[in-house]
Order: C-alpha cells, then structure tokens, then sequence
C-alpha cells in the first residue's frame, strides 16, 4: 500500500468515527439544510436533468430530496455493474437493493446518457476546502466523472465533520466544482 492510500484509509476510519458519534436528529437536521441550499442555486433550479445517489445511514440523507426533486425534474440515480455505473431514471417504485446494499433503480428504468445530467449531487467519505473528493475507494465516480461534459456541474455533499483541511488525491480523482456542508458552501479554486 503507498502512502496515498495509507493516508486515505486512515482518514476514512477517522471520518467514520465522527459520523458515527452524530445523532440521528443532527444527520437530518444537516441533511435537510444542505438540501435546501442546493435547491437555492442557480445551476440546480436551471437544471432539467440530475444525477443523485439514493443514501445510505452514513451518508447525508437524500431520500425525501429526491422525491421531491423527481415532481419537477428528470432525476437520475447510479446502478453498481461490475467496475462502473449504469445511469437510470428514478422512480420510486422501480428500487432494488444492489450488490453494496444501496437502493438502486431496477434494470427496466430508462437509461440515461451522462451528456444529458447538467448537475450531479455527489457523495463521499470526505472532502476537503479545495473541492477535492475521497470516496471509499472502489473509483466507481472517479471512472464515470472523467467523462463529464464541462457544463456538468459536480456538487460534493457532506455532514459537517466529513470536511477535513486536505484529502489525499491522485490525478485521476475528480475534483468537484462546489462542496456543500450544513455551515458551508466550498468553491473549487
């Protein structure tokens, strides 16, 4: 193992720590203010199309959001097959429970090319103030981001203690344009 990924390891049972010491009341109260500031900004309301992930209890919380987003917008959710994400349409009744134990869509929702999502919402271990993302290691989003489009614009989300000062990074990890905690909105430099 390098020292990057030493590092990285260390930090994700660090973060993991932290998480687990916050309450239920506080991961809710801090998930339904991050979602109402990325429904105050300009590129979600203007967006047709977003891509999301459908959380898990350790993850800042998504599920009330995208119901809610999927009355007015296309709302796209991640499929685990093999090394990579299938990208498909969220309907509420269309879930199965995939290979990690995530909510996922089932095979027979529509599929959605990357090219049309102008805003994803996505999630990690950690994040830093410079934008920078560590997830838990599998590349899934690292893999399917380097293939963006420029005008998609990539939101990080986190519970408060998941920003640390510096995430160890590679070149191949993709930076994200905002990062969005319940205290603050991080810009990528």
């Amino acid at each position: 193992m390098n020292n990057t990924a030493a590092s990285k390891t260390e930090l994700r049972r660090i973060i993991a720590k932290r998480i687990s010491q916050l309450s239920l009341d506080c991961r809710k109260a801090e998930s339904d203010k991050v979602m109402q500031i990325i429904e105050s900004l300009p590129e979600f309301q203007s967006a047709t199309t977003i891509m999301c992930y459908h959380s898990m209890p350790n993850e800042l919380g998504t599920h009330e959001a995208i119901k809610r987003w999927a009355q007015s917008k296309t709302v796209v959710l991640p499929r685990v097959k093999g090394d990579d994400l299938l990208l498909l349409e969220f309907s509420p009744d269309k879930l199965d429970i995939g290979k990690y134990g995530i909510c996922e869509p089932s095979l027979d929702c529509s599929p959605v090319n990357l090219s049309e999502i102008q805003l994803v919402i996505v999630p990690g271990v950690g994040f830093d103030v410079e934008c920078n993302r560590m997830g838990h290691g599998k590349g899934f989003y690292d893999r399917l981001l380097s293939n963006k489009d420029d005008a998609t614009k990539l939101i990080g989300v986190a519970f408060d203690c998941q920003i640390v000062d510096s995430v160890p990074h590679c070149n191949h990890d993709i930076r994200m344009d905002k990062v969005i905690s319940a205290s603050h909105i991080y810009i990528k430099p």
